[in-house]
């Protein structure tokens, strides 16, 4: 039953070759997963599979509800996926992909995603055992923000924060910025000089101050006023880290100087050529940078680890670091889940350097945010 109906999504190997696509291009084994998977879970009905943290209360009759036929007949509208799917290096990375697009057809009562694992709830629960020593409140258009000031100390890390409890979690818990698969690890080690793409509130920074220690160096990209003052309330309260950062209060783009318009909505900010319909939020305008040009002005001699995060403009910044990748061919992590372009054209951009970069992806939540795409340079 599966094999026929996945004869009627995968095309034949002879079109293809009749195309002249390659290998790494053919969607057809990524659509044959795909169909696999929707076939394992279309009758699943998971418990416990919502995050109240991120979204709220469970409203009712959120769970997708498709008929099977329908299913399979959205398969073929993720075109060009197979190419990512097809340089992924192991087979994990290719199950997060595969369950990842089963969740957007199928909805989270029926799929399941890795992270849904003992260790991220018990990470959750001991967040929200820590106390809250003050409440920092933002209000952001449609959005208002309440962050506690947290002291991460019982969590292992000399740091006090203002800070979602999920971002707590993702950042400092699950490590959406670190692979380790086997004898494979990616992640800012001691000495790294990290560039951190999209330092909101400066957890992340806060965090990479942490993992390169006294002898590394973060410099960190952030624009957003409302981001910057969090950014630098929290600096204050991590001295002892503070003084590894470097602040770029620039937008990161492919070319610099240019100036876009912006929309202030805290870590979902986004940029535009055009002012952007803002629903009450603060807005804009900003000038941007490139990776680039900053490496060169600041007198960067050594880049070890690039993490991305800006609400769909890394696939531009990515363009405007391609003399700096090239140069130092540093570790990446490139989150994807912005738009479903991303997870076809970003790879699709890196591996065109031809820079012998290995490829994994990672999901830290139990949602269909915070998708990591991992480039990891072969040993020099």
């Amino acid at each position: 039953m599966i094999c026929a109906k996945i004869g009627k999504l995968v095309r034949k190997v002879s079109d293809r070759m009749a195309e002249n696509i390659t290998e790494w291009e053919s969607d057809d084994a990524f659509n044959a997963a795909l169909v696999k998977r929707i076939d394992s879970d279309y009758n699943n009905y998971n418990e416990k599979n919502w995050d109240v943290d991120r979204f709220g209360p469970e409203p009712e009759n959120k769970a997708v509800n498709r008929t099977l036929q329908d299913c399979y007949a959205i398969v073929p509208d993720f075109n060009k996926m197979g190419y990512l799917y097809n340089i992924l290096n192991d087979a994990l990375s290719k199950e997060i992909l595969i369950g990842l697009f089963a969740y957007r057809i199928l909805g989270y009562r029926k799929v399941r995603l890795p992270r849904n694992n003992d260790f991220y709830w018990e990470s959750m629960a001991a967040i929200h055992a820590l106390p809250k020593l003050e409440v920092l409140e933002i209000p952001s258009g449609p959005f208002h923000f309440k962050l506690p000031l947290l002291d991460l100390r019982p969590l292992g890390y000399e740091i006090k924060l203002f800070i979602s409890l999920l971002g707590v979690n993702l950042t400092f818990l699950q490590k959406q910025y670190e692979l380790h698969r086997g004898n494979v690890h990616c992640k800012a080690q001691a000495g790294d000089v990290v560039i951190d793409a999209g330092g909101c509130w400066g957890d992340t920074a806060l965090y990479f101050a942490h993992e390169v220690g006294a002898n590394g160096r973060v410099i960190s990209f952030e624009f957003i006023p409302s981001n910057l003052d969090v950014m630098h309330k929290n600096f204050n309260f991590n001295l002892h880290l503070a003084d590894r950062i470097t602040v770029v209060p620039q937008a990161l783009w492919s070319t610099p100087d240019h100036v876009l318009y912006y929309v202030d909505r805290g870590p979902a900010s986004i940029v535009s050529y055009t002012k952007i319909a803002n629903e009450g939020s603060a807005e804009g305008t900003c000038t941007t940078a490139t990776i680039d040009q900053m490496v060169e002005r600041l007198g960067v001699n050594k880049c070890d680890f690039i993490k991305m995060d800006i609400e769909g403009a890394e696939l531009a910044s990515l363009k405007g670091a391609e003399k700096t990748i090239r140069m130092f061919r540093p570790k990446l992590a490139i989150c994807l889940y912005h738009g479903i372009n991303d997870f076809r054209l970003i790879p699709r951009y890196i591996n065109s350097l031809d820079l012998g970069y290995a490829f994994y992806l990672e999901h830290a939540t139990i949602h269909l945010e915070e998708t990591v795409l991992f480039c990891v340079p072969a040993p020099a």
